[in-house]
């Protein structure tokens, strides 16, 4: 099984089932003659979703997730800053951005059923790409309020996991639950880990996160056995103390990013499922994704205020810098203390 996709409804694809939809519309985007453009995809994260950036990447182009959330300026101000040749939509959504842009629009789910496709001069393409090539882009808020977009090579991505592969030894056998948009760099980690080792990606229905109870029944029903979540969701389950109740018995693998982890939550966390792996990545979107690893390896205080992977050093309770180390390493792993000899485990990345 490659991908279980529970947004609206039960989709479930196979790893074949999404090469061969893949090649399909791969080959209705090489009939508008473009080659390394960016090209919109304005569908909900799901199967269609994934579908429509592998094929992208196959066409020799490079997708752009735009969330069919936003408010439709915004959208409006992707589309034009990318000045993107074609969107990729679905029937469900193709009436509201034909109303935001008059660019040419493909939609996902009259493509499947085309038999006109053309593996030959799809894999043609393939063979001119190369790994600097941009595989995707992901819009920020931007600062002066207009959008900007941030453009990741293929190079970055493999490099990436490749280091997550052999750092943390995922394989086949994962079942990773995801909980990151499309539009937000972290779902990188869990589509691309999906890619290299042949692991189930589920992606969780978003209504699931704002009940912690039914979210942890959703994990052992699937079996979910790793996550990578913003700090936001394990700190909710926390706060209500779903763990004192029901544990999550697949779990084996938490990791967090994209803003601060309390140390009195993670250690509530630890302390009711010590078996699982805890790991704190942080990194600017520009270096794809997250160039700093932190491995918790034993307990530090609740009152620790934060682990801070995006400064100089790790901080105590009001921010008191306790050690301050930086290298240049490919992969650093150093101990530092905390508090009466407590240590954890720091890899860093090679920027």
């Amino acid at each position: 099984m490659c991908i279980r996709d529970r947004q609206d409804s039960v989709k479930e694809i196979t790893f074949a089932q999404l090469l061969e939809r893949a090649h399909i519309l791969a080959s209705k985007v090489r009939q508008y003659g473009i080659m390394n453009s960016p090209v919109g995809v304005y569908i909900p994260k799901g199967c269609d979703a994934v579908t429509a950036f592998a094929a992208l990447s196959i066409s020799g182009n490079f997708y752009v997730p735009l969330d069919t959330k936003s408010p439709s300026s915004r959208v409006e101000s992707i589309i034009t800053v990318l000045d993107t040749p074609i969107l990729i939509t679905d029937s469900e959504h193709f009436t509201d951005l034909q109303k935001i842009t008059d660019r040419p629009i493909l939609m996902i789910d009259n493509s499947y059923t085309d038999s006109s496709i053309q593996c030959i001069a799809i894999e043609k393409l393939m063979e001119k790409q190369i790994d600097t090539d941009p595989v995707y882009s992901i819009f920020t808020s931007g600062s002066t309020g207009i959008p900007k977009g941030v453009v990741v090579s293929h190079r970055g991505v493999i490099d990436y996991i490749d280091w997550a592969i052999e750092t943390f030894h995922i394989d086949s056998t994962s079942v990773i639950g995801n909980q990151a948009p499309f539009y937000f760099d972290n779902s990188t980690l869990d589509i691309y880990l999906m890619y290299a080792t042949g692991a189930t990606l589920n992606i969780i229905p978003d209504t699931f996160f704002a009940f912690p109870a039914k979210l942890v029944e959703y994990l052992d029903e699937k079996k979910i056995t790793f996550v990578f979540w913003v700090p936001f969701v394990l700190v909710n389950m926390a706060n209500f103390k779903i763990l004192d109740s029901r544990k999550p018995q697949y779990l084996r693998d938490v990791f967090f990013a994209g803003e601060v982890m309390p140390n009195k939550h993670l250690n509530y966390w630890r302390r009711n499922m010590p078996e699982c792996r805890y790991v704190n990545l942080y990194g600017p979107t520009e270096i794809t994704v997250d160039c700093t690893c932190l491995l918790y390896t034993s307990d530090a205080a609740d009152d620790l205020l934060c682990v801070d992977l995006g400064g100089s050093g790790i901080f105590q309770k009001k921010k008191k810098k306790i050690r301050t180390h930086e290298t240049r390493h490919e992969i650093v792993t150093q101990n530092m203390e905390l508090n009466d000899s407590k240590t954890i485990e720091l890899h860093i990345k090679e920027i």
